[in-house]
């Protein structure tokens, strides 16, 4: 991920309903997908960025988002619920697979942020931080190319009622899955 975003270099906004008297921006600021492979440069195993990915290898979606504003304390503290993170392939070719993958960490609760961080976006406002990681096995996925969308739903305490901040992105290139030989 880059260390220095411009001001409006995120992939998408996360809309956000009436919380409170301030204002609040919700903002996906990365969204990348990672193979388990060999890093010959250090000899180990380790995700790294590729969008081309065999059938038999272990891979991720890696998704990151803020919260900022003005709002960000005291109103949205009144809040009480999680995050719910769902990542949707669909799949192109014959034997290609559309498939609804949930986040590893199930429900992220609001207040499991980084906090007394910098945005991302603007390093002048105080952000909260979140991160999820939704983990595919070997050979879940066939061979084909694929779209990536990935939501970020906020819900209430009873972790099913959607409340007032959710948003989507798509990967901005298609992920090439592919049988080994």
């Amino acid at each position: 991920m880059a260390d220095n975003f411009e001001m409006h270099d995120f992939k998408a906004m996360i809309n956000i309903g009436q919380v409170g008297t301030g204002t609040l921006e919700g903002r996906i600021t990365d969204l990348r997908v990672q193979e388990l492979v060999l890093n010959k440069a250090i000899g180990k195993m380790e995700f790294m960025d590729n969008t081309v990915i065999r059938t038999d290898s272990k891979w991720q979606i890696v998704l990151e988002w803020e919260l900022a504003g003005s709002a960000l304390e005291p109103d949205i503290l009144a809040l009480k619920g999680s995050w719910i993170i769902n990542a949707y392939l669909e799949g192109f070719g014959k034997d290609a697979d559309e498939l609804d993958l949930v986040g590893d960490s199930g429900n992220i609760e609001l207040m499991n942020h980084k906090a007394n961080e910098k945005s991302r976006i603007n390093p002048t406002e105080a952000a909260w931080l979140y991160a999820e990681t939704i983990t595919i096995d070997p050979k879940t996925v066939h061979e084909g190319a694929y779209k990536l969308a990935v939501t970020v739903t906020y819900v209430k305490d009873d972790k099913v009622t959607p409340g007032p901040m959710a948003g989507f992105v798509e990967l901005d290139h298609m992920i090439q899955i592919y049988k080994a030989t």
